[in-house]
């Protein structure tokens, strides 16, 4: 069985008092979107990418 994932990734990172999007945010060494993309790694998902600019 295919499982696709979605993985919709938003905020700017204003209430963080930030220039950097919130996604892009390090927690323990590595951004939120790093640990997403990994996990889904680690369980064989196939991830779907849309990027906006």
């Amino acid at each position: 069985m295919n499982i696709h994932t979605i993985i919709l990734a938003a905020g700017a990172g204003s209430r963080m008092k930030s220039n950097k999007a919130k996604v892009l945010q390090r927690i323990g060494g590595m951004s939120m979107l790093q640990r997403v993309l990994r996990t889904t790694a680690n369980l064989k998902l196939k991830v779907d990418s849309c990027a906006r600019p």
